[in-house]
């Protein structure tokens, strides 16, 4: 347990409305981890409270971070930002208000903020609790499971390119029969060594067998056979000879046809799903050019014949007189015999791999905590469903938040500058999720080719959008622009509303759009003609209210975004965004072909 007992600095929420109610912050962590995984609450607000929040201390360098202080009236000049921009608020002994009813703010919409405290150079962290959700439970948990899906999707996305597949857009193998297929595939040449090497020559063994004789001339008796010896009266004696047979009805190949079956199910699985792809992709005209057509057909062909010639090797076996000779499991040990055998050992090994590397999503240990932080929650969401969204038009290329392991796919917690690469034959775009923007035009390249200048109007601080969407023209390699998307989880008045300044979110979109320069837009082009690098600001929030508001001088778009959306608004995005990027293409063209 790291539970401070004893901290150096005074945390309250002061409730002032009907009555006035003052909340003592007692409860806090030393391990930032520990205080989501035991769901530590060390302060409880609700929605529509109006709450001032005294932070007071000795240490006059000590740091109240939260992410709500971004709602601070504007004149309080004790919140600062650090070199980072991450916002904090400095020790007082007065409380600051965080939301007054008629301050023009929006009060908090119900999350797990996390409290963040710096004294004494030490760390101290806690929860403040908002209830209820702008989202309520039913519609959080649907979040929780969309994210889940949309994750698994796009591992799934991963699978079909494993085999050549891309990225599906009419029919859909199941990805477990593809993995299954990818893990059969690799293996095939030891596998058919191993199935032709056994069938000519498999594990036996020589067992004694009784024949029942009248007389013992010229047979060779032991002692079970003296010892079974009978007689009857007025008779021949009867004797019982020990006779050598092979025998095939052993633990080793019980376990071996148990296999052979496994693996002619998941083939035969492979081979109908194809046939009625196949079929589904002849039967409709799905826009395909000829060329993507013949393409296809000769990939279906490939797997075909590759699955076929896969079956070959089980139908080998199945034409052994020794096979029908054998058994069904009826115990599950594994004999040492069978490890110890080579061309065993291959089937086995790929037995496991099918049986126990059942393709799987795996999710790193970080999420578990991250899911009870609904602002964040929201923001991976969004990177994650847009990815995917974007995934239907263009193709998966490569990913550093997915690693393949031991055949299985691990998401690994989203950092900052986490990228997603997808491209078409004309475009490459890079999806970069909650990576600051580089302040000086030194400090960017081709990949992260935009920084935010500073200016009298707006604030270096803003420069950590939540996804940025870097275009690329394949044809010359120019960097054609981005589109940056803001993830506002909250309601829209709250920050539509703003009166501006430093810290107002409007005024934070607005510095994206008017504030951001780069060296690298269109070659040199774009700087000479003084051309903006961010070509539109969309926010996203689950507020409905707010779809289709818009600034257009300032190149600000709101969308609503939210798991119970229907497809109908998923596709508007995804036209919002896919339009954006063919302008700056046809205008790459247009430059292009000027120069």
């Amino acid at each position: 347990m790291a539970i401070a007992s004893n901290v150096p600095f005074k945390l309250q929420v002061i409730k002032k409305f009907p009555k006035e109610i003052i909340q003592e912050g007692t409860l806090f962590s030393t391990d930032e981890k520990e205080v989501w995984e035991k769901e530590i609450i060390t302060l409880s607000i609700e929605e529509n409270d109006e709450i001032e929040i005294l932070f007071d201390t000795n240490d006059e360098t000590a740091r109240l971070y939260l992410d709500a202080l971004d709602i601070v009236p504007l004149d309080d000049r004790k919140v600062m930002y650090d070199s980072d921009g991450h916002i904090y608020r400095m020790p007082s002994h007065e409380p600051f208000i965080l939301y007054k009813g008629n301050s023009g703010f929006d009060a908090l919409c119900v999350d797990a903020f996390q409290i963040s405290i710096l004294c004494g150079g030490k760390w101290y962290y806690g929860v403040l609790n908002v209830l209820p959700k702008p989202m309520d439970i039913n519609e959080w948990t649907m979040m929780k499971d969309d994210l889940e899906k949309e994750m698994t999707g796009l591992a799934q996305d991963i699978v079909r390119r494993n085999i050549g597949l891309g990225n599906m857009k009419y029919g859909n193998l199941p990805p477990k029969v593809l993995f299954d297929f990818i893990v059969i595939k690799k293996s095939a040449q030891k596998v058919l060594m191993s199935l032709i090497d056994i069938a000519e020559a498999p594990r036996c063994e020589i067992v004694t067998q009784y024949k029942k004789i009248i007389n013992n001339k010229n047979c060779r008796l032991d002692e079970e056979s003296i010892r079974r010896y009978a007689t009857r009266a007025g008779s021949e004696a009867t004797y019982k000879v020990p006779v050598k047979c092979v025998n095939y009805d052993i633990q080793d190949n019980r376990i071996l046809k148990s296999i052979v079956v496994d693996y002619e199910k998941r083939l035969n699985t492979f081979m109908k799903l194809l046939e009625e792809l196949q079929i589904y992709n002849n039967s409709f005209d799905l826009g395909k050019t000829f060329q993507h057509k013949s393409e296809w057909e000769n990939s279906i062909f490939e797997f075909k014949a590759t699955a076929h010639k896969l079956k070959k090797m089980t139908s080998l076996l199945k034409t052994k007189d020794w096979y029908f000779e054998v058994g069904n499991v009826s115990q599950t040990y594994i004999p040492h015999s069978f490890i110890m055998d080579a061309r065993y050992n291959t089937l086995y090994q790929l037995y496991l791999k099918l049986r126990h590397e059942n393709f799987r999503v795996e999710y790193d240990p970080e999420f578990s905590y991250a899911w009870k932080r609904s602002s964040y929650l929201y923001e991976m969401w969004c990177y994650f469903k847009v990815i995917h969204m974007l995934s239907r038009v263009y193709d998966l290329n490569a990913s550093d938040w997915t690693r393949k392991l031991s055949e299985k796919i691990l998401f690994p917690f989203l950092s900052v500058g986490t990228t997603t690469e997808l491209e078409n034959k004309n475009v490459k775009i890079r999806v970069v999720f909650d990576k600051a923007l580089a302040l000086q035009s030194q400090n960017t390249d081709i990949n992260f080719p935009i920084y935010v200048a500073k200016t009298q109007e707006y604030s270096r601080v803003h420069n950590r959008p939540d996804i940025v969407i870097y275009v690329y023209d394949k044809r010359n390699d120019w960097y054609l622009g981005s589109i940056i998307l803001e993830c506002k989880y909250r309601k829209i008045y709250s920050f539509w509303n703003e009166f501006g300044g430093q810290r107002s979110s409007l005024g934070q979109l607005q510095a994206y759009y008017n504030n951001t320069r780069s060296e690298y837009l269109f070659g040199e082009l774009g700087r000479r003609l003084n051309m903006r690098p961010v070509k539109k600001v969309i926010v996203l929030t689950p507020d409905a209210q707010g779809d289709g508001k818009s600034q257009d001088d300032f190149g600000i778009l709101v969308k609503s975004f939210k798991p119970a959306d229907t497809e109908k608004w998923n596709q508007s995005l995804l036209n919002e965004i896919n339009s954006y990027i063919e302008e700056l293409v046809n205008i790459s063209y247009e430059l292009h072909n000027l120069n």
